[in-house]
C-alpha cells in the first residue's frame, strides 16, 4: 500500500529511464533491494518496472549496465512460475 500511496515504482521507473547515470544506478540499486525484500509481494511491480530494467542493460554507462544486471538477476531468482510466465512476454517482446 506505500508503494502505491508514495508512487515509489512510478518515481523508480522515472530515474531508471531518464536522468543522469547515477539516478539510474540509484533506482536500480532500489528496485534489486525492493524485490530482495518483498519477494513474491514485489511481483506485480515487476511488470511495470521491466521495460526500464531492460532498457538499462544498452546504458552508456558500464556501472548502470552492472547495476542492471544485478537487479535483473535478483527479480528472476525471486520471481514464482507465474510471475515468469507474466515476465516472459515482455521480455521475448523487448528482442
Amino acid at each position: 500500500a506505500t508503494l502505491k500511496k508514495y508512487e515509489v515504482v512510478k518515481q523508480l521507473d522515472d530515474a531508471c529511464s531518464s536522468g543522469t547515470s547515477a539516478a539510474k544506478e540509484g533506482s536500480l540499486f532500489a528496485i534489486e533491494l525492493l524485490s530482495e525484500r518483498l519477494s513474491l509481494l514485489f511481483e506485480p511491480y515487476v511488470i511495470v518496472l521491466l521495460p526500464s530494467l531492460l532498457r538499462s542493460f544498452s546504458d552508456s554507462s558500464d556501472h548502470v549496465r552492472t547495476a542492471a544486471q544485478h537487479a535483473a538477476g535478483k527479480i528472476m531468482s525471486k520471481l514464482s512460475a507465474h510471475g515468469v510466465k507474466l515476465v516472459m512476454p515482455a521480455v521475448l517482446k523487448a528482442f
